[in-house]
């Protein structure tokens, strides 16, 4: 499997997990075609607001997925979380959503 495909791969796992509404066209399951990371791409508009009231777990996740596609607002979105470093992300995290960041950190070739 190329690394493109295991980074989708590893997107596609996430954003099932977190929900298909915070991607792409925003609809509750993936597009029929969704063939490319672009198909399923974070929806900032949504995502920001709902860092607010979605549980720590959930809005780190969701803060983390954003970072892949874009570093920099993502990382502020995880300052905000207090979860800037490493080791605070992993602390909100359950294993099943450390795995798919694992996954994606270890595939990313860029957005």
């Amino acid at each position: 499997m190329s690394g493109h495909d295991k980074f989708f791969n590893a997107w596609l796992r996430g954003a099932q997990l977190a929900g298909f509404n915070w991607f792409g066209e925003g609809d509750e399951e993936p597009p029929s075609r969704c063939v490319d990371k672009w198909d399923l791409r974070p929806r900032y508009d949504d995502i920001k607001p709902a860092l607010g009231w979605l549980s720590s777990g959930e809005a780190a996740f969701l803060a983390a997925l954003y970072s892949f596609y874009n570093p920099d607002v993502g990382a502020q979105m995880l300052a905000e979380l207090d979860a800037g470093s490493v080791g605070q992300l992993a602390h909100l995290l359950d294993p099943v959503r450390r795995r798919i960041i694992a996954d994606l950190l270890t595939s990313y070739a860029g957005w």
